[in-house]
């Protein structure tokens, strides 16, 4: 039964694998894996004589290049990260597949798509062990190694598989003795869009950027309209990631006013943001004959006003129904994304929450200018 070595380093994930495949029962002609399941008479549920045993998984290492929030990975950090690696995931993959020199019948590696510096680092490894070992090398499509270890995981014979990567999306068939793209996305991967996705608000990337979306997706209890396109079997992401962008500058528009921002956090409720801008008004007046902000302005140590749960959520919905600045927000985008049954509802609810953040907000010094007044939106 013989036994691969699999080096697989196309992006920021460097794996080693060792398998262990069951050898197949031999008669005559021996068909492909997949030629039983495009029978003149169509796929038969049950599993032919020819399918492909299963494989056993004897080691399965890997370690990420992280790279810091906000930031994505370079090539030629990447390809530094898999030289420095490699040696020491072989030598643990070995160890704990508990297999020999001897007992290593070929290498593989991934010999593309992916980044050029990275692939590069793991080909040279792969080629060293070769002729270190005196072992033949196969290259193994990235593309179709996703599909193949899907296959082996699940037992499936002839899968319509939604191949989902960093930089692929695509919806794939095995027909003709290849296999063959019948959809993919047209403009933006998937996974790009949701790293890109990661980069600009500025989210995590340890120990990957989509996990953590979705682990702050978790939290969140309104769902945005985010644009996307279906063709027949093709899609388009490149609305999705447009719209975030849109409103991540709006956010950051409202946080990098002269001011700066501010964060003020209380023993009784979470932490709050101030995205205060100079040039925008509180309530869409002046501050300075606002009464409000005057009273806010003289006592710098007055109690923090509290905010009811609905409060809360409607803050977190208000800053995606932004005009231009906090705290001009659209009241028409603001009661429908919160749910409310009137406009007059929205607008009532908004100017109660305005007037509590004017009373904890306005501080009246050097900061703001003369007949600058600081506007809040949490």
């Amino acid at each position: 039964m013989p036994i691969a070595i699999g080096l697989e380093g196309s992006a920021n994930k460097l794996g080693v694998g060792i398998i262990l495949h069951p050898t197949a029962p031999r008669d005559d002609s021996p068909p492909s894996p997949h030629d039983s399941a495009h029978s003149e008479d169509g796929a038969s549920p049950r599993r032919s004589k020819h399918a492909s045993p299963p494989v056993e998984i004897l080691a399965n290492l890997r370690h990420t290049f992280v790279s810091p929030p906000g930031t994505g990975f370079l090539p030629k950090d990447t390809a530094a990260h898999h030289r420095r690696w490699v040696v020491r995931l072989v030598k643990q993959a070995m160890k704990q597949a508990r297999v020999q020199l001897e007992d290593i019948d070929c290498i593989c590696y991934t010999k593309g798509p992916g980044m050029g510096a990275p692939l590069g680092s793991v080909a040279i490894a792969a080629r060293t062990l070769s002729q270190l070992w005196d072992k033949p090398m196969v290259g193994v499509n990235h593309c179709v190694g996703h599909i193949e270890m899907g296959r082996a995981i699940t037992g499936a014979e002839n899968p319509v598989v939604l191949y989902v990567s960093g930089g692929n999306t695509q919806v794939i068939a095995y027909s003709a003795q290849r296999y063959r793209i019948f959809g993919e996305a047209l403009d933006i991967a998937v996974g790009n869009c949701l790293d890109r996705f990661a980069r600009v608000l500025n989210i995590s990337n340890d120990p990957a950027p989509g996990y953590n979306i979705e682990q702050l997706a978790k939290q969140g209890r309104v769902l945005l309209e985010l644009p996307y396109t279906v063709k027949g079997m093709d899609v388009s992401f490149s609305g999705i990631l447009a719209r975030v962008e849109e409103m991540a500058r709006k956010l950051e528009a409202s946080r990098t006013g002269a001011d700066g921002p501010r964060v003020a956090h209380t023993t009784n409720q979470p932490t709050t943001t101030d995205m205060s801008t100079k040039d925008t008004t509180p309530l869409g007046s002046d501050a300075k004959t606002s009464s409000a902000a005057a009273a806010a302005a003289d006592k710098k140590d007055t109690t923090v006003p509290t905010f009811t749960e609905k409060e809360e959520r409607v803050m977190k919905i208000a800053w995606t129904c932004l005009k231009s600045g906090p705290p001009d927000v659209d009241i028409a985008k603001l009661t429908k994304a919160a749910g409310f049954n009137t406009t007059k509802t929205a607008a009532n609810t908004w100017g109660a929450i305005k007037k509590k953040l004017l009373s904890m907000g306005g501080d009246g010094g050097e900061e703001g200018g003369e007949g600058q007044g600081k506007s809040l939106l949490c």
